[in-house]
């Protein structure tokens, strides 16, 4: 059956999400939603809801790190690192995978678990700019969470670097609705089963921390579904850096491949 231009592909919520630390007491921690009247956690003091339900629906994740967050103000090191995005979105991956027993996890499309999430092992452990980040992440989660928090879950190091990578190469930055400002990120697990192109038949939306994917042209029963992972008006050249770096492929869509560009 052919899907025509303008409708929804997929409308989904995260597997896991964070926002960003810029964004805090901007927006709600769980929805996303703005809101200049958040709730704080009378615990942690860190995390912010616009209301008692978000809170409510965070907690199987935030349980596991509210305790820790109130001392963060102790320890100035922490402090300073829990503003770097990526540690904070990295320990809830963990916390999702490892104590909620999230790996199988499938969302109602049932496209893919993060099991199931390429963690591009070989080309992570031969690129030493991310495995500084991993490193960096590693000691603060360390840190915060205590050496127990490691041992308890048995986090080896292959395994810390798989989960890593599935967290470096399926994470989607969210935005808000028309995508003017950037507010957190995210994994979508039936996202992640689309592919890339250059050439893209659908586009990624927001509303809050659901997202949509949508045809932006009429596309035929047999086209499989692609979306741009990065910016597509940059030339060719670029794209295909970017896409090497961040992503480990280069594109081999159409455009890339038979498209002349003035600028290459």
């Amino acid at each position: 059956m052919s899907v025509i231009a303008g409708s929804c592909i997929i409308e989904a919520l995260p597997f896991v999400h964070c926002l960003l630390y810029d964004k805090k007491q901007l927006f709600c921690d769980f929805c996303f939603k703005e809101s200049s009247r958040c709730l704080r956690c009378s615990r942690c003091k860190f995390m912010h809801y616009c209301s008692k339900q978000c809170q409510i629906n965070d907690w199987s994740i935030h349980e596991h790190e509210c305790k820790k967050f109130s001392k963060i103000e102790e320890n100035n090191k922490l402090k300073e690192e829990i503003k770097d995005d990526l540690n904070c979105i990295f320990l809830r991956t963990l916390i999702q995978v490892k104590i909620n027993n999230k790996n199988n996890f499938t969302d109602n499309y049932g496209l893919k678990s993060f099991e199931t999430l390429m963690d591009h092992y070989d080309d992570l452990v031969k690129d030493m700019d991310r495995l500084a980040k991993m490193q960096k992440c590693f000691c603060f989660i360390r840190d915060l969470m205590g050496e127990d928090f490691l041992l308890k879950n048995k986090l080896n190091a292959r395994e810390m670097i798989s989960i890593f990578g599935k967290l470096m190469v399926n994470t989607i930055t969210i935005g808000n609705f028309d995508l003017s400002e950037m507010i957190g990120s995210g994994i979508y697990l039936s996202v992640s089963s689309i592919d890339h192109s250059c050439e893209p038949n659908s586009v990624v939306t927001f509303n809050g921390f659901k997202i949509f994917v949508k045809a932006i042209r009429k596309l035929e029963s047999e086209e499989k579904y692609s979306i741009s992972y990065i910016d597509i008006l940059m030339p060719k050249k670029f794209r295909q850096q970017t896409l090497l770096k961040n992503y480990y492929f280069l594109c081999k869509c159409d455009r890339c491949l038979f498209k002349n560009e003035i600028v290459s």
